[in-house]
This record gives C-alpha cells, sequence and structure tokens, in this order.
C-alpha cells in the first residue's frame, strides 16, 4: 500500500485552461485519465499524484507536444482560485508572497517541497518533487517552474526575469521553447528544480496588497493546513518526506535535512520550535503506517515489520501495543468485530465511548 500525495482540482484547472487551443478538450484529457470530468468544478477537490501523472500523459498523447507544461504554465490567465492565491496577492512584496507559497504550499500541491534561498544578492526558489509518481516528470517540472514565471507577473504586473534555471530530468532534444520563454541559461540533469532570481527582484511590490485581508486570509490557510494534520511548517515537510521514504528502512535525520537542503541542526531547532523532534515523527508516521497497513488482510504483520524499518516482527509487535495498548492481530480483529481479550480493550472501550456519545448526541 503506498502513501501517495494529492493535488488541488485548482491545480489541474491551471494546467488544462485554454487547453482547447491544440485540437483537443478537457474533456477528452480527463476521460483518458479515468478521471470523472465534474472534478474541474469544485477547485477544492483533490486528485491524486498518479491520477495528475495520467493527465499529463493523455495531454501529451492527445496534443502529441512534449512542450505542453511549458506552453500551459505560460499561459495561466489568473492566481489560484483559492484560499493559497488570495495569501499571495494580498503580500507586500514579490519575496513575501513566495514565502508564504512555501509556508502553505500543501494545500495546492501536496506532491513537492519549495525552499526559498538566499544567498550573495540571490533568492532561489528550490522546488523538490518527494512523490515518486512525479518525480522526474519533465511536463510537471516545466509547468510548476513556467507557472511560477506567469505568478511573479500576475502578482506584480512586471515581467520577471531570472538569472537562470535548472532541472532535474536529462536535456529534452530540443530546447528552443526554453529560452524562448525562460529567456536566461537553463540547465538539466541536476539534483531539483531550481529557478534562481535577484534579490531586488523579490522586492517588488504586489498590485494592490491589503494587510487586513492578509491576515484574515492567513488564518483561514492555517487551519485548512491544520485539516491536512499538519502542526507547523516543518512538522509538515518532514512527514511528506517520512510517508514516502520509509520503505524497508527508516531514513536518517541526515538524509532528510539534505532533502530540505537545511544543516540537520537547523532541522532539530525547527522541529524543536514547533514542539516536535525528528524520532517522534518517525513514530507518528510508523503509527499511521502501521494501522493502514493493518487494515489490509493481505499483508502479514512481518511484512507490515519489514516496511516500516523494524528490525524484527516482535519489535513491532511491542511498539504498536505502545501506540495502541492492543496487539496488531487484536487490532485486526477490532476491525472485523470480533470480541477481543477484555485485558487489551483499552481501545475498545474509547472507540465504544465516542460511538456512544455521537449516538446520543445524534438521537437529541
Amino acid at each position: 500500500m503506498d502513501f501517495i500525495s494529492t493535488l488541488s482540482a485548482a491545480k489541474v484547472s491551471a494546467f488544462l485552461h485554454d487547453i482547447g487551443e491544440y485540437g483537443v478538450s478537457c474533456e477528452q484529457i480527463l476521460r483518458g485519465a479515468r478521471l470523472n470530468e465534474t472534478i474541474l468544478q469544485y477547485p477544492d477537490h483533490r486528485i491524486t499524484s498518479l491520477e495528475f501523472r495520467r493527465v499529463l500523459h493523455e495531454t501529451v498523447r492527445l496534443t502529441g507536444n512534449e512542450d505542453i507544461g511549458l506552453l500551459q504554465g505560460k499561459g495561466i490567465a489568473r492566481g489560484f482560485s483559492n484560499i493559497v492565491g488570495y495569501v499571495l496577492m494580498n503580500c507586500r512584496t514579490l519575496g513575501e508572497a513566495a514565502d508564504k507559497y512555501c509556508k502553505y504550499e500543501k494545500i495546492v500541491d501536496g506532491t513537492s517541497i519549495t525552499e526559498l534561498q538566499k544567498s550573495d544578492g540571490q533568492v532561489c526558489l528550490k522546488c523538490t518533487t518527494i512523490d515518486e509518481e512525479l518525480k522526474g516528470n519533465r511536463q510537471f517540472s516545466d509547468f510548476r517552474a513556467a507557472g511560477i514565471l506567469t505568478y511573479t507577473k500576475l502578482l506584480t504586473g512586471t515581467k520577471t526575469e531570472p538569472v537562470q534555471i535548472q532541472f532535474s530530468y536529462p536535456r529534452p532534444s530540443e530546447i528552443a521553447a526554453y529560452e524562448r520563454i525562460f529567456g536566461c541559461p537553463v540547465y538539466f540533469g541536476r539534483d531539483s528544480d531550481i529557478l534562481t532570481f535577484r534579490q531586488k527582484d523579490m522586492e517588488q511590490t504586489v498590485m494592490e496588497p491589503n494587510g487586513a485581508l492578509l491576515a484574515d486570509f492567513e488564518d483561514i490557510a492555517r487551519k485548512t493546513l491544520k485539516r491536512f494534520g499538519i502542526k507547523g511548517i516543518y512538522t509538515g515537510k518532514v512527514t511528506d518526506i517520512l510517508l514516502q521514504e520509509i520503505r524497508g528502512e527508516t531514513p536518517a535525520i541526515g538524509r532528510v535535512a539534505e532533502l530540505l537542503s537545511m544543516s540537520i541542526r537547523n532541522l532539530q531547532l525547527c522541529l524543536r520550535r514547533e514542539g516536535t523532534s525528528y524520532s517522534a515523527l518517525v513514530d507518528e508516521i510508523r503509527q499511521r503506517m502501521a494501522v493502514s497497513y493493518l487494515k489490509d488482510r493481505t499483508i502479514s504483520t512481518d511484512e507490515i515489520a519489514y516496511v516500516l524499518g523494524f528490525s524484527e516482527s516482535s519489535a513491532f509487535q511491542r511498539a504498536f501495543k505502545r501506540w495502541t495498548n492492543i496487539t496488531p492481530g487484536a487490532y485486526r480483529d477490532l476491525l472485523s468485530g470480533r470480541q477481543i481479550n477484555a485485558v487489551t480493550t483499552e481501545m475498545t472501550t474509547e472507540v465504544t465511548t465516542e460511538m456512544t456519545t455521537e449516538m446520543t448526541t445524534e438521537v437529541n
């Protein structure tokens, strides 16, 4: 069982905007991607990274254009039609908007992590795709990079030319479209997708910002993130990485820090400020994954122990008992409605109490 990230339907809608110019329709693409055609009517709906990969594949197949990601990113006509867009439009400067996007990115795209890095009069937007379905996907990276440049113009009314851009996938045979759209040196086969700007460009003012509205919209954005279970910025970023990286072994904190372009020390400090630690997050993610895997009876507890990085099944059994007060087998029995030993039914009692409260509330 894979833990697949999701994206907002608003991002899919932006990608398919005016796709009819290439002789195909949104409906054709969505049908080919095996998606309900009504998905774009609701900007806050989510689709999985696998579903978006199918959308990208179908778009290339039906248009016959490998540059479609670039072209659709360049042709975006409006900002995010959700809370993230409202936050960005009310920031004072482009730099502040970039910082806010990094903070609330998960609302529109849970497949990637974008970091803002500053040094020597330059600002870099480092975009790391952490979801395996989209990692190294040319159209996904192209749409994101070209879209970022388009949004900078939508926000400021001024075209911002980057110093350079680099992509993580191999160099295409034809790069004329890249040179025309970006107007700067473009490099391929690098570790991450990175857009580099001048610091002074990030100081450009956003058109008609409103500080009061920004505060209101940020409050909504924070509540939206909370719905995704994110308690803090770095807590969320580390959580996303762990859900992708825990596969037979637990990644060391150094590996996660590297993906976030941070030192181990700084990552530890950021997590501590958010009231948690790396070991606590590993423990939490292991528990979440264990509960999810146990719902599938075709997966043995030995297999679950291996996937979660436990040295042996008995270690997993002890950990699960510590997390839930019952054993993995008892938890499966509980899911199937079987009676389990009263000694290990503390979780059952809690669940029953909650259900009784809910039923009483409904009756009243």
